[in-house]
């Protein structure tokens, strides 16, 4: 039963395998940041936002803009503060709590941290932090999840991996001194039905702390004594997310279970632990739901949802909630809630969402709710728009297209994996912002080469440390001014090629890191809208966006000419492309084409000087694709794979396709994201996810064949596969960490 349980869970939230025509086995494993529940605190005028490794602060006075004023770094620990076998690096901010003039934020493995608002919000910076309290569990630290304050205490709920799994527990820290937090109380949570224990959120509410446990459903402890909180009852449904407190109730939302409430009487508590059941429940739209987030107030609960939005419930009557208490979904402007936060004053309900940003949404009116102001999606600071990995050194790297947030720079990501055969986990390491649109990295002879729109070429190097346990430290190596805009970048063999839109194919000489300069050029009628790049042997291959594929001859470096093209024209002749190209791929003699608005094509280019048309998938919802991987099966040798980002489509963000030699491309499987996917990155049998506003995410396709069933199941990769550098990548083992535990218990780390 408890396996099935944790299907269950695997199934709710990741939706990778809910499609009837899907035979292929695609498994989430964890994304960044995690994007707990309740990561936004309003103070006064202002928005405290939780967004990945940063606090972003917004005016609230200035509809219908949510203005952007400050954006703080969390800090992260000191190489030498640590043990030889901890990291530096968080796994992102996961709550926010703002009590008498204090801002708690829980930092994962970088612990509690504590930072005093100043009179002006605005005026929020580095130099407000007062405090940390980490949590040490052996060797290691434990990822402290959510915060609530009460008195002089603050109480943290946490987990930790250990040989055996999961455990996890609360703490009582004393913040009387917020510049000194201590410990005063610890208590684990109860062993239940589960033997793994995680918490993901806590409340706090008349003398008792209600702490959802992802594994065993709702825990209440009695804080009559405050530093030693003791279990008083639990209540199993299993996926437990969230939880919020109103009129002796307690609602917490699970998903796949939707909303569930306990009558929280103290008077039906009896025993040292107590079991109670839910009173009612409502999975509101009555099929498979993606609850998250919670906030209740008065008649009505404010329910974040995955994949549909804001729900809005009525709670009037607690004990006769079904699925006919929905009074309204709201999902016009906000499709991926992972984050939910209610003004305690206003009727106003704070939304974080993966694909459209963070929203500001009136529910003065319950029955017709409306946003009111929004940060869009381009400017939430832990965008992912494009990401690269180097199982090398086991670092991923991210690029942020904005030019600014909030007077703060975006740019380079840097991340490190923990990786072993059943767990994955990424610690943010730190950041190097760019003056420009980051929108395309590569990584080569360990520098970091962007595409940083209107600000040209950046190379980078990320100065990474000679141990894990430091925090990286990049630094500017060498920049380089382009005509047009940087839109995508290669690098190989001390020259970098970069798509410059209009400005058409560029040719850097990068032979000195520190002062690259531009050598040749192929521009006007020839390259006009170059939107991505890849180099095979003499060749370039280049997504010239609605001037379809060019191949262009590289081997003078100076003076690169066309041989080849394939456009796009109005007609319906199979030789053109009815599309705009935003990326290409080549695999032997082959190039995989992403257009915005036709899926994407097979192309023969072994002659370069007649490309010819072999296949396409265009069927919905694979019109608008973003970008793609493709590589040739170590399985079998006649069999192409395909790995597409597939934008906000409804379904199907990220499909897996087998292009065998003697048929079109065919689907085998794909899965859901919450955010706008817009590039792939594969190792091994891992596929990384640049999700846009949701961040990036890795799965791992461990099996698949074609919709009609004629193909084996062993054409996916289980070791190696071919890259975009046109070598080999090798699969990412990284020991130590996890003895066993299934890839299914690491799914919401």
């Amino acid at each position: 039963m408890r396996i099935l349980c944790f299907c269950f869970i695997c199934f709710a939230l990741s939706a990778g395998l809910a499609f009837a025509d899907a035979t292929g086995s695609i498994t989430y494993l964890n994304r960044w940041p995690t994007a707990a529940p309740n990561v936004m605190a309003k103070v006064g005028n202002y928005v405290f936002y939780g967004d990945g490794e940063a606090i972003a602060v917004f005016d609230d006075t200035t509809a219908p803009a949510l203005t952007p004023v400050a954006r703080v770094g969390i800090r992260l620990t000191p190489a030498e503060q640590l043990g030889a076998e901890q990291a530096a690096g968080t796994e992102g901010i996961s709550g926010l709590y703002f009590a008498n003039g204090f801002l708690y934020v829980t930092c994962g493995n970088e612990g509690l941290q504590i930072y005093q608002v100043p009179p002006d919000p605005a005026d929020f910076s580095a130099q407000n932090w007062v405090g940390t309290h980490v949590v040490e569990k052996g060797n290691n630290r434990a990822s402290v999840r959510d915060v609530a304050v009460s008195g002089q205490y603050a109480y943290i709920g946490y987990h930790w991996l250990s040989n055996q799994g999961y455990d996890s527990g609360i703490r009582v820290v004393d913040v009387s001194d917020p510049a000194n937090p201590i410990m005063a109380g610890e208590a684990e949570l109860p062993t239940t039905w589960a033997e793994l224990k995680r918490v993901e959120s806590l409340a706090l509410s008349g003398g008792y702390a209600y702490v959802t446990d992802m594994y065993n459903g709702l825990v209440i402890f009695d804080l009559a004594d405050p530093v030693n909180p003791a279990a008083e009852a639990v209540c199993y449904i299993p996926s437990a997310m969230d939880v919020a407190v109103s009129g002796g109730y307690a609602y917490f939302t699970c998903a796949g279970y939707g909303l569930q409430v306990v009558n929280i009487d103290p008077a039906q508590f009896t025993d040292n632990l107590d079991v109670i059941q839910t009173v009612a429940f409502s999975q509101y739209n009555d099929s498979m739901t993606k609850a998250v987030s919670i906030e209740a107030r008065g008649d009505f609960a404010y329910v974040g949802d995955v994949d549909l939005g804001l729900v809005i419930v009525d709670i009037s009557s607690p004990e006769d909630i079904n699925d006919n208490s929905l009074v309204a979904y709201y999902n016009n402007d906000a499709e991926g809630v992972y984050r939910l936060s209610l003004d305690p004053v206003n009727p106003v309900v704070y939304v974080g969402d993966c694909r459209k940003g963070l929203q500001k949404i009136d529910v003065s009116n319950p029955a017709a709710p409306a946003r009111t102001a929004a940060v869009e999606d381009t400017q939430t600071p832990a965008d992912a728009d494009a990401i690269i990995v180097d199982p090398a050194t086991s670092y991923i790297f991210t690029a942020d297209d904005d030019a600014t947030v909030g007077g703060v720079q975006e740019g380079i990501r840097i991340f490190f994996a923990i990786l072993s055969e059943d767990y994955v986990s990424f610690l943010f390491k730190g950041m190097f912002p760019t003056d420009g649109e980051a929108s395309d990295i590569y990584l080569a002879n360990g520098y970091l080469y962007v595409a940083d729109g209107s600000a040209g070429l950046k190379i980078i190097d990320p100065g990474l440390p000679a141990a894990t346990a430091g925090p990286v430290n990049p630094s500017l190596k060498g920049s380089c001014g382009i005509t047009g805009t940087a839109n995508g970048v290669f690098a190989l063999d001390g020259y970098a090629y970069v798509a410059a839109g209009d400005g058409g194919l560029k040719v850097v000489d990068i032979s000195d890191p520190a002062l690259p300069i531009v050598i040749g050029e192929l521009a006007g009628a020839d390259v006009s809208d170059a939107r991505k790049v890849i180099v095979k042997a003499d060749y370039a291959f280049v997504a010239d966006g609605w001037n379809g594929l060019k191949v262009v001859d590289i081997s003078d470096k100076t003076q690169p000419f066309l041989t080849g093209s394939y456009w796009v024209d109005d007609t319906d002749d199979l030789d053109d492309i009815p599309g705009c190209v935003t990326d290409v791929d080549v695999v032997g003699v082959l190039a995989y084409i992403a257009t915005n608005n036709e899926g994407f094509y097979v192309i023969d280019v072994s002659d370069t000087y007649n490309l010819k048309y072999l296949g396409d998938y265009s069927a919905n919802p694979y019109e608008q694709v973003k970008g793609l991987f493709a590589a040739r099966s170590d399985q079998s040798e006649g069999v192409d794979l395909v790995w597409v980002a597939n934008g906000t489509a409804p379904d199907d963000n990220m499909g897996f396709f087998l292009n065998p030699s003697t048929v079109p491309p065919q689907r085998s499987t794909a899965y859901h994201t919450s955010g706008d996917v817009k590039d792939v990155f594969v190792v091994g049998e891992y596929a990384y996810l640049a999700d846009s506003a949701g961040g990036f995410q890795v799965l791992a396709v461990t099996e698949g064949q074609a919709d009609d069933g004629t193909w084996d199941d062993d054409v996916v990769p289980v070791d190696t596969h071919r890259s975009k550098s046109g070598g080999c990548f090798i699969r990412m083992v990284w020991s130590g960490l996890s003895d066993g535990l299934s890839r299914l218990t690491s799914l919401f780390r």
